[in-house]
């Protein structure tokens, strides 16, 4: 066994223990250098950009970023280029698509302008016109001169016959309706061309992020639009030389011209920037994330981070082989602790079968132990062969028995009839167990002590099938209440008062009244607990002036119903402290300069400690701070 227990030994150099203790050096040394290098890596991470990528420079730290790492990484060039543009996005008003009806093509009425140069009047006039500037001069001539008339060209007399084979030229119906069309449709195309010209596309409040490739499809549509113009030209140049009586060749564009590719490739980066101005604030912050977690990346890349985390790894590897091989020794020792435990209790066993006298005095001694400073010891007249029994203190001096407190007696004799109702000769008897105020003279610690033996028995006596009969007489309502509390508040066995009989007895002018208690609502009620809810209460709201008055009532009730003298014993200002403005009408002022509520309720503590109650105060002061209802109060 020595052996073993050396390898648990952190003192014993060469002892697992001792190099589970050296790597558990290591690994704090490399926590610390880790803990060093992430805090001054948070530090870096708030001087990016002026502090941009985080949301507030002066708090990040370490354990904001130790947060960060798990969802850190690298981003790639384009993602850098497009998170930068978004949190360096401005905000603006929103852009309004591009209308593809404004984007005019000459291609839409290239049938309708062939169809018209096709066209011609087939009746053959009287006169023969050669040219297009022959036909100008005379349809102008036509216009300035009448029959009869100098020519203003020639200075020749205008011939009628002449006169009329002219004006049959220009004025035929067919010829007439030519024209009109030619007309109309030359209006149609200087129309398209205005507005091709003057279409808008200036988009300056489109976001940096959209600008270059915004501008770029842009230029590619506007060439668009320039070829389209061209053709209109086109067009306009072979309607100006259409003649009727002549059909002229078709045209042929000699480039296709597709506006809608562009047109919709530029709404979409329109529908992208107005997606962006929607939910700018949520897409920078989503953009700050991922950029301080890529340099977070970057930063733990660093040659001298990984050093570090490989020593403690390589550690802590080192520290799990030493524990994995600790553990299996560790459950040996275990086993064989118990088993030693088991043989010593074995052989208590037996000691205490073999003899009831003797078992008698190794019972009790085991609870006793941590209630008092002594122990029985077991004696025998060697004259007349009488037990008795002697006690004896903590360095093994006898004690004279006369020198025992009330109280020390009293919990001596509970236990001496607990022990005797476990006897086998009591045992199987039926019994009558009557216990007339055990409460009496002990102090808080022992009357737990006391509560906790007796529900025991009541547990048992419901338990067993010999028809035992436990009755219990006392005054202590707090007694009653501590010992029956479980009891009452069990609801698997039923109505509790119809399974037991709960009796109060009350005293009116010298006679006593026996009432039978046959529900919760008739039983006891604890005001002193309501007391300690209230001083919670106001210890809560921070009122130690009103703290005062619950206080003094939590003393008195706790006075009475354990029968102590001289609670306050010399504590003189104590006495002033709880007892000021709690009685009557007239008040006197209580100095509180200095004393704020944790003062107040050290001095209470000090009182109950220096009775011996100190375990009830913790008890109760505990308990209602951690339950003190304070929902009401929240408004």
């Amino acid at each position: 066994m020595t052996e073993i227990e050396k390898n648990f030994d952190v003192t014993f150099e060469g002892s697992m223990a001792y190099e589970l203790k050296l790597h558990d050096l290591d690994i704090s040394i490399g926590e610390k250098k880790k803990n060093r290098f992430l805090t001054d890596l948070a530090r870096e991470i708030t001087k990016i950009d002026n502090g941009l990528l985080v949301e507030n420079a002066r708090s990040y730290n370490r354990n904001n970023l130790i947060s960060d790492i798990p969802n850190a990484k690298r981003l790639s060039e384009s993602e850098l280029e497009e998170y930068s543009n978004i949190i360096n996005a401005k905000v603006s008003s929103k852009l309004k698509a591009i209308d593809i009806e404004l984007f005019k093509s000459p291609e839409e009425i290239l049938p309708r302008v062939n169809g018209l140069l096709v066209k011609y009047v087939k009746e053959k006039p009287v006169i023969s016109v050669e040219s297009e500037l022959e036909e100008f001069f005379l349809k102008s001539g036509l216009q300035l001169h009448s029959i009869g008339a100098r020519c203003k060209f020639c200075g020749n007399i205008i011939d009628g016959k002449r006169y009329s084979d002219v004006k049959t030229y220009f004025d035929a119906d067919e010829v007439k309706l030519i024209d009109v069309e030619v007309e109309k449709l030359k209006a149609k195309i200087n129309q398209d061309i205005v507005e091709l010209e003057n279409i808008n596309l200036n988009f300056d409040d489109i976001q940096k992020c959209f600008k270059e490739d915004f501008e770029h499809v842009k230029k590619q549509l506007m060439f668009e639009v320039r070829k389209a113009i061209n053709g209109y030209q086109i067009f306009l140049n072979a309607l100006d030389k259409k003649r009727p009586y002549e059909a002229t060749a078709c045209i042929e564009l000699e480039e296709s011209i597709g506006f809608k590719s562009y047109v919709d490739n530029l709404n979409d980066y329109i529908v992208k920037n107005n997606n962006l101005l929607d939910n700018l604030d949520e897409n920078q912050k989503i953009a700050k994330e991922n950029l301080r977690k890529h340099y977070i990346a970057i930063g733990l890349e660093k040659q001298e981070y990984k050093a570090i985390q490989d020593e403690i790894d390589k550690n802590q590897i080192k520290r799990s082989v030493l524990e994995s091989r600790l553990t299996p020794l560790y459950n040996q020792v275990i086993e064989i602790k118990k088993q030693i435990t088991d043989i010593e209790s074995a052989i208590t066993d037996l000691i205490s079968q073999t003899l009831s006298t003797e078992r008698l005095v190794v019972n009790i001694n085991k609870k006793l132990d941590g209630l008092v400073d002594f122990t029985l010891v077991l004696q025998t007249n060697t004259t007349n062969n009488i037990e008795y029994y002697e006690i004896k203190n903590k360095a093994g001096e006898i004690r004279d028995i006369s020198k025992l407190s009330t109280g020390e007696k009293n919990l001596i004799a509970f236990l001496y009839f607990i022990e005797l109702l476990n006897s086998v000769e009591y045992r199987a008897k039926k019994k009558i167990i009557v216990f007339d105020d055990p409460m009496n003279s002990n102090d808080d610690t022992v009357q737990y002590f006391i509560m906790a033996e007796l529900s025991r028995i009541i547990k048992l006596v419901k338990k067993d099938t010999n028809d035992d009969i436990f009755i219990l007489l006392t005054h202590n309502i707090f007694f009653y209440r501590g010992l029956v509390y479980d009891l009452i508040n069990d609801r698997s066995s039923g109505n509790v008062y119809n399974l037991n009989n709960f009796f109060r007895l009350l005293k009116f002018d010298g006679r006593v009244s026996i009432q039978k208690v046959t529900k919760k609502g008739d039983d006891f009620t604890n005001t002193y607990d309501s007391l300690w809810h209230e001083l919670a209460l106001l210890y809560y709201l921070d009122k130690p002036r009103m703290m005062l008055n619950p206080i003094r009532r939590i003393i008195e009730s706790f006075v009475i119903f354990n029968g102590i003298e001289g609670f306050y014993k010399d504590d003189g200002e104590a006495k002033r402290l709880f007892n000021v403005n709690s009685h009557g009408s007239v008040e006197c002022e209580v100095d509180l300069v200095g004393k704020d509520k944790e003062y107040i309720i050290d001095k209470m503590k000090t009182l109950f400690v220096n009775n011996n109650y100190g375990c009830h105060f913790n008890k109760k002061w505990k308990y209602w701070k951690e339950h003190c209802d304070t929902s009401s109060l929240a408004h």
